[in-house]
């Protein structure tokens, strides 16, 4: 889903497992940063920590750009005003919002064949922050797309075994090109800092345990 006046705290998109666009993080990558400007159909000088922009959507009514975020598998939005952008449809209000739905959505995942425009759906297996898995059993085309932030931080793997390279689409998304016969393939988070976090906080760990056991045996420390 996307407010256009970030309705919901990060605390409260955390909270309730809430799959906003923007994600309940402070920090933002910056191709997506970059690409807002697409999706909100706004201008700003970028001097912004949030998206959408403190600075715009008090001064400004934000209409998205709906096909942009159907390619991002929106498919609520959420507005204190009408919105008059194509591809919306009103469903209710509640309280002061309105809540709207796109009239196309894409499927998380999917395949789009060369030379086509039509899509065939890849059925999300799992789903989790640091690792998703999708079918590819039933694929007629070799080229996959997760409407997902292109980051340098995934890895994709053909069938648990291949890992193969994620391409970034021109608005941000990732796409993979993959065999014909896959069955499945795993995204996984595990960036390369993520690794050496890990061997410097075991490597620490066991400093400090092998100062321990030398302080023990200076003060002549026996087991009972």
């Amino acid at each position: 889903m996307f407010c256009v006046n970030r309705c919901f705290s990060q605390q409260d998109v955390a909270k309730y497992n809430l799959q906003t666009i923007e994600g309940y993080g402070t920090i933002f990558q910056k191709n997506y940063y970059d690409h807002f400007i697409q999706l909100s159909q706004v201008f700003w000088d970028k001097y912004s920590s949030t998206l959408p922009p403190i600075s715009v959507y008090r001064f400004r009514q934000i209409q998205p750009y709906a096909p942009e975020l159907v390619d991002y598998n929106v498919k609520y939005v959420i507005s204190p005003y009408k919105l008059t952008g194509v591809g919306f449809k009103f469903v209710e209000q509640f309280d002061n919002f309105l809540l709207y739905e796109t009239e196309l959505v894409h499927s998380r995942a999917y395949f789009v064949a060369p030379g086509t425009k039509s899509e065939i759906e890849a059925p999300v297996l799992y789903y989790s922050p640091n690792k998703i898995v999708v079918d590819t059993s039933k694929n007629k085309a070799r080229e996959l797309t997760i409407a997902e932030v292109w980051s340098p931080g995934w890895k994709a793997i053909l069938d648990g075994e291949k890992e193969v390279e994620i391409l970034q689409t021109k608005n941000r998304l990732r796409r993979i090109n993959i065999e014909g016969s896959t069955k499945s393939v795993e995204f996984i988070y595990n960036p390369k800092s993520y690794q050496v976090g890990k061997v410097l906080s075991l490597f620490t760990l066991f400093a400090i345990l092998l100062y321990l056991a030398r302080e023990l045996r200076k003060k002549g420390f026996k087991r009972p």
